[in-house]
């Protein structure tokens, strides 16, 4: 496996990362002489000149995909006590543990299709967007899509409908084919008017949470920008979120459980709606 890892990291040097950060370009026989002594380390951290890697989410799927998480150096020392961990496309992130909000039919079961200014679930409420930040409407391109301003929330942690009914969020429920008892359902935002998939999305955790995980949705959308609150309002990150080609992640504090809450808004291409949704939504 190693071998491979040295092979597709030869191969991809001149490419830049499609993760948070960038790989920058290095020379080839530098950057693996660097990756092999830190394979062999017993060091969770991968660094070199350019870039830092956590071997925890070191994957053979990651490196195919381009989607590798990477941070430049100095930005992993100075963020190192305010960091979101990536991984994407974790095929067990949506297994048997994963305790879906979007599938617990005992709260499905009462959850009807169509606009809602607040959806409450169990351990968990979603609206638009936290009291004391911003929401305005994105300019220059065909989509008229949300963008929320400001970093830091009220204290504590509130979720704040929009002043506009037909701006909230719309569910949709799923059911199988002739068995009402087995369905789940989706979670879009509403934009400016009242378009469905071009609205902010904000999830408010009735407990702080160590690690969330999230499926997506993506129709003209490339990009979800992502922010992580604590309880009393400090953001803890931001984060840009590729949802075009990757739809499943795992977002994890290292040695803490602070995540109160996070908020999604999309972006795109200036000729495409931003249209996005929420598929499933995963929390201890």
């Amino acid at each position: 496996m190693r071998c491979w890892l040295l092979f597709l990291i030869f191969s991809l040097t001149s490419e830049e990362s499609h993760g948070h950060g960038k790989l920058r370009q290095k020379k080839n026989t530098t950057l693996l002489k660097d990756l092999a002594n830190a394979l062999n380390d017993t060091n969770p951290i991968i660094e070199t000149n350019d870039f830092a890697i956590d071997k925890q989410y070191l994957s053979f799927r990651d490196f195919i995909t381009s989607k590798l998480v990477t941070r430049n150096r100095r930005d992993l020392k100075r963020r190192s006590k305010a960091n979101i961990f990536v991984n994407s496309n974790n095929i067990f992130a949506f297994g048997r543990q994963c305790k879906d909000a979007f599938t617990n039919q005992s709260v499905i079961k009462n959850v009807r299709s169509g606009a809602k200014n607040v959806l409450k679930l169990r351990g968990v409420q979603l609206s638009e967007r936290f009291d004391g930040i911003k929401q305005i409407a994105s300019e220059g391109t065909i989509s008229m899509s949300d963008i929320l301003t400001g970093n830091r929330a009220k204290n504590p942690l509130t979720l704040q409908e929009s002043y506009n009914p037909r701006e909230n969020l719309y569910v949709t429920k799923k059911c199988r084919k002739d068995d009402t008892e087995r369905c789940r359902i989706e979670v879009e935002g509403r934009g400016p008017g009242g378009f469905k998939g071009s609205g902010a999305i904000s999830i408010l955790f009735h407990k702080d949470q160590p690690a969330v995980n999230l499926w997506f949705g993506a129709d003209g959308a490339k990009t979800a920008i992502m922010k992580f609150y604590k309880r009393d309002g400090r953001l803890i990150e931001t984060l840009e979120v590729d949802i075009a080609e990757t739809t499943k992640y795992r977002f994890e504090r290292r040695e803490q459980s602070d995540i109160a809450g996070i908020s999604v808004y999309p972006t795109g291409e200036i000729y495409e709606w931003h249209f996005f949704r929420l598929r499933r939504l995963c929390f201890s």
